[in-house]
Formats: structure tokens, sequence, C-alpha cells
């Protein structure tokens, strides 16, 4: 079990620009199932100011057999993927911006 405290509210959720407060509190549990053939990753998120209710979210990941060797180097190890990466980022909030715009626009007409 993680359970992390202290984060700053320059961060996001998402990708999308989820906002989170300094209050925000995540718990994560991580346990073998299936005899060991899968890891259960899951998290609890809770920001009492930026988020409405609590919410968890799991992830599964297969368990690779012992003698498996992966790419050794980062997936942000060169500059294009990098750049690549900054662009997907910058493309989310981006979208999610316009969303809230256009909710706002939609709502100061009514």
């Amino acid at each position: 079990m993680v359970d992390t405290i202290g984060f700053d509210d320059k961060s996001f959720l998402s990708l999308d620009a989820t906002r989170h407060s300094t209050e925000l509190h995540v718990v994560e549990r991580w346990r073998l199932i299936l005899d060991g053939t899968y890891m259960e990753k899951r998290w609890t998120v809770d920001d009492p100011r930026a988020l409405k209710a609590v919410y968890t979210f799991t992830r599964y990941h297969k368990k690779l057999p012992a003698d498996w060797r992966g790419n050794e180097t980062t997936c942000l190890s060169t500059p294009e993927n990098w750049r690549a990466w900054v662009q997907i980022r910058n493309d989310a909030v981006r979208f999610a911006a316009e969303e809230r715009a256009a909710a706002a626009k939609k709502n100061v007409k009514k």
C-alpha cells in the first residue's frame, strides 16, 4: 500500500487537465491475484475541495515470464519521444479548455 499526501496544486489529475487542490489524497493498493498471474493495482483518489466524491479505479497487468527482457531505455529517452508526449498533453489540455469554454458559453446563453 502507498498512501500519498502533500501534493501541491500545480499538476493535473489527468491528461484532460482536471485540477486538484493541496488536499489531494491518493491511496494505491497493489496485490497479486489469480495465483500470481496478474497484478491488480487499485487507486483511491480523494480531494474534498476539488472533487464531488471519492473515486476508485483499477488496472490489471499480466505477469511477464522471469526470463523476459524488455527495452532497457525509457520511453521518453529521445527528444522526439519527449516532444510527442508534450504535444499529446498540450492537445489534451487545449481540448479540455475548449470544452469548458463551450459549456460556459452555453450556460451564459440560458
